[in-house]
């Protein structure tokens, strides 16, 4: 076989593996929403024009770039190489959640949530789909496990599901929470981190709520930022927060009660 028919049935067969990993037939689309293609030589440029390869792969493509290493170091050099075009694709997908959110808050129809407390209660329900957060929202998690006598007590599945998880909607919060839990002698603090890592890490699976970090770079990204504290919820169905019930407090109740907002269980999760 010639060298030129031997690159031929190659690209032929990558093309192949390519449509069977990555596209799914009964759905009739890509198993992922983008791709990068990236090589040192040019058998890339013949694998995105080769006309067996799928549509659904071919219209997610965002970049093809030629690298100067194989393996792991050409991989990493396209990640940089693509860097631009994903924080593009990232930030117009944050806009449409925005102007989403936006829609419906304008629409009164009650399947959202904003501001900490509310979406902090929205998520503990279960009624959020998408949590929409800046990256540097300043809320906290606190994340505790049980003291060693529990632990003896119960049994440890191993996926840490014993884990205790308490919001924080300010600094306060944070230290009126802190001083009730070194008071419960059945949990100790492990760490404090943001919660914006927290539900990174935790939120689809605890919560089945996916997780946008909106970048604040436009109008309606700094809108959101300082007006609902750069925070918020898509909701399932209508979410009617439990701060509804206190709109219509006597002033006077309302400041009688204020001393302890920050000192509520709002926002306590177990994992």
């Amino acid at each position: 076989m010639s060298v030129f028919n031997a690159r031929k049935a190659y690209v032929a067969k990558t093309v192949d593996e390519l449509n069977s990993l990555f596209v799914d037939r009964k759905a009739n689309k890509a198993v992922y929403a983008r791709f990068v293609i990236a090589g040192p030589g040019p058998l890339k440029n013949d694998l995105v024009e080769h006309p067996k390869l799928l549509k659904e792969i071919k219209s997610a493509i965002i970049g093809v770039h030629d690298v100067a290493y194989p393996f792991e170091n050409g991989l990493s050099e396209a990640v940089r190489l693509s860097k631009g075009a994903m924080s593009n694709i990232a930030h117009a997908r944050g806009q449409a959640l925005i102007k989403k959110l936006f829609t419906r808050i304008a629409k009164d129809n009650k399947k959202y949530s904003i501001g900490a407390r509310d979406t902090f209660e929205a998520m503990g329900e279960g009624a959020a789909t998408t949590l929409l957060i800046t990256e540097d929202a300043p809320y906290q998690t606190i994340v505790c496990e049980p003291t060693v006598a529990q632990k003896d007590s119960k049994e440890d599945t191993g996926n840490g599901s014993h884990l205790v998880f308490h919001h924080a909607v300010s600094e306060k919060d944070l230290e009126n929470k802190l001083k009730k839990i070194e008071q419960d002698k059945t949990v100790v603090v492990r760490e404090v981190v943001q919660f914006v890592d927290w539900a990174l890490d935790h939120s689809e699976r605890l919560h089945k709520c996916s997780v946008e970090v909106i970048a604040v770079r436009s109008p309606e990204g700094f809108q959101f930022k300082c007006g609902f504290g750069g925070i918020a919820t898509l909701t399932r169905y209508e979410f009617h927060p439990s701060s509804e019930d206190t709109q219509f407090v006597d002033l006077s109740d309302s400041d009688e009660s204020s001393s302890d907002d920050d000192d509520d269980d709002t926002g306590d999760i177990f994992g």
